[in-house]
């Protein structure tokens, strides 16, 4: 993580940035990692939210739209779309609001720690679904250090940022 390029903000910010390196470079194995640590730090620091809304570094939201997305939740994991392509059924939690009491069921590294951690948050907080009308955006390329996106094998590749400057 290099920057933060989201700078709306809903209540409270917290930033964590991932400080150890050693496991390994499956991409979903690391974010499973990083959101166990993230959700360590809220759950001492600030055990009386409400809400968490997870946001990867590199999503561009702007209040209106985290406002919009705010407005529109019902106590179900709710998410902005972040890709500008279609991603299935798979429902990608890049920017994903749900319930504290929720985000503390998601076992990230007690089980399958190699398991998108998207199809994590489905498992234990029920479905997970897009905010119709709204669509946030990634700032810049990614170059894949590994062969597994979202559970299926692929080659290396370049994911595109679909920031338009």
């Amino acid at each position: 993580m290099d920057a933060v390029y989201c700078k709306a903000t809903l209540g409270t910010h917290v930033l964590y940035r991932q400080e150890r390196s050693d496991y390994g470079h499956l991409r979903d194995i690391r974010i499973n990692h990083n959101w166990h640590a993230l959700r360590e730090i809220i759950k001492k620091d600030h055990p009386d939210a409400d809400l968490v809304l997870l946001m990867d570094s590199d999503v561009i939201a702007t209040k209106e739209q985290l406002q919009a997305l705010l407005n529109a939740f019902d106590g179900h994991p709710l998410a902005l779309r972040t890709k500008q392509y279609d991603t299935g059924n798979h429902i990608c939690c890049a920017c994903c609001l749900l319930t504290m009491s929720d985000w503390m069921k998601v076992r990230y590294i007690e089980e399958y720690v190699d398991d998108c951690p998207c199809n994590k948050i489905k498992k234990f907080c029920g479905p997970v679904r897009y905010l119709e009308g709204q669509q946030a955006y990634e700032y810049r390329d990614r170059e894949r250090q590994s062969n597994l996106f979202h559970g299926e094998s692929v080659p290396f590749y370049t994911e595109k940022a679909s920031a338009v400057e």
